[in-house]
């Protein structure tokens, strides 16, 4: 930080929790993490987060309401687009 001041947590940390509430946002889903709530949540398994089916993501319960404490889980990447489809399957 320019004024001199040390960050609480790392560039990684900060880009990732950036990133992370900027792609909600992309998709016009309500964050409501703040940096320290969201570094708590991921706790000893942030860096298990990812992409590939394997890794760990921040799932809403039934893809539905905002990213919040209360309405999230942790699960794979496979486990949530698999729930993802079964949700989208049972609404044709």
């Amino acid at each position: 930080m320019s004024n001199g001041t040390k960050r609480k947590y790392s560039y990684r940390v900060h880009h990732a929790y950036d990133t992370q509430k900027a792609q909600a946002g992309c998709r016009g889903i309500e964050w409501q993490f703040d940096i320290d709530s969201w570094v708590e949540w991921w706790g000893d398994d942030f860096d298990l987060r990812g992409r590939r089916s394997l890794d760990l993501v921040m799932a809403r319960h039934g893809d539905e309401g905002p990213y919040h404490p209360d309405n999230v889980i942790k699960c794979t990447a496979r486990e949530n687009h698999q729930t993802k489809n079964r949700i989208m399957n049972s609404r044709k």
